[in-house]
């Protein structure tokens, strides 16, 4: 977790803004670089099975590990996980968890579950046209896994710290308990349950990152000078003239008598002369 001042002060009060995750210019880039890793590994594999559509070597690993069972009550279970009902109900629980916390990171766990089933259906498969051999349909990659895997990632992210990995560890096992269950139906090969896992998480991860971008571009700008000596007044070290003239008594910052708890009395004028407090009887 990270500090940073949000300008602008009122009265001379500066207000600590925490930062954690994807608000600091570090979590929003490792975010970002994360989401686009995946995305570009999956756009990969997608180029490579345009000119070699068949099953590779992987998948040919994959389905003698994972033999066919079209009538498995598991697997049409977690496929469920990526039916339009789920995809839609759980993009609503994600906005409203979210919504408490970080109405951007809201937004964006909200949106890019929708927009990487989008992406699957609408340009990556056709562009790809990969079949599969047992049920003749478009592949890769797999919009089902895809789902999954975004709305896991998506839930995890809208968490609270404590949360987030029990959640995380969930939604793992519900990505590649999907993932299983597509290859034992025959609906995908192994590969394009693994490009549909990258293809939702990226995409999440990517969205949330962009849509965090300029409020973290915004505290980058406003750092400088100012914010510096606005920091040191809020940790204790009040410049001279931010405090109010007469109440002996430093400014607060969210507590009683400053951040560290002090009080200061401010000589004006005469440096010899303590002013007097409203409370004070003075003899003659």
């Amino acid at each position: 977790m990270s500090w940073s001042v949000w300008p602008p002060s009122y009265g001379g009060n500066t207000v600590l803004r925490s930062q954690t995750g994807s608000e600091s210019p570090i979590g929003t880039a490792a975010e970002f670089a994360a989401g686009a890793f995946l995305l570009g590994g999956a756009a990969v594999a997608g180029l490579l099975f345009v000119r070699r559509p068949w099953p590779n070597r992987l998948d040919a690993w994959g389905s003698r590990v994972l033999p066919a069972n079209l009538n498995a009550r598991w697997a049409h279970a977690f496929v469920g996980l990526g039916s339009m009902t789920a995809l839609l109900g759980g993009v609503l629980v994600v906005f409203l968890i979210g919504l408490r916390r970080d109405r951007v990171r809201a937004v964006a766990a909200a949106i890019s579950p929708v927009l990487a089933v989008l992406i699957v259906q609408d340009i990556a498969k056709p562009l790809v046209d990969r079949h599969n051999a047992l049920s003749g349909g478009l592949s890769y990659p797999s919009g089902t896994v895809a789902a999954v895997a975004a709305l896991a990632t998506a839930f995890t992210l809208v968490m609270p710290g404590r949360w987030r990995l029990p959640v995380g560890l969930l939604g793992c096992l519900a990505t590649m308990g999907t993932g299983v269950a597509v290859v034992v139906l025959r609906w995908h090969y192994p590969t394009d349950a693994l490009g549909g896992a990258a293809l939702g998480v990226g995409s999440v991860l990517v969205t949330d990152a962009l849509l965090h971008a300029p409020r973290v571009i915004i505290g980058l700008l406003g750092r400088g000078p100012a914010a510096g000596v606005n920091a040191s007044a809020t940790m204790g070290g009040d410049p001279i003239g931010t405090l109010p003239r007469g109440t002996g008594r430093g400014t607060s910052y969210g507590t009683p008598g400053g951040v560290a708890g002090h009080a200061q009395v401010h000589h004006h004028g005469n440096p010899g002369k303590r002013e007097r407090d409203p409370g004070q009887v003075v003899g003659r």
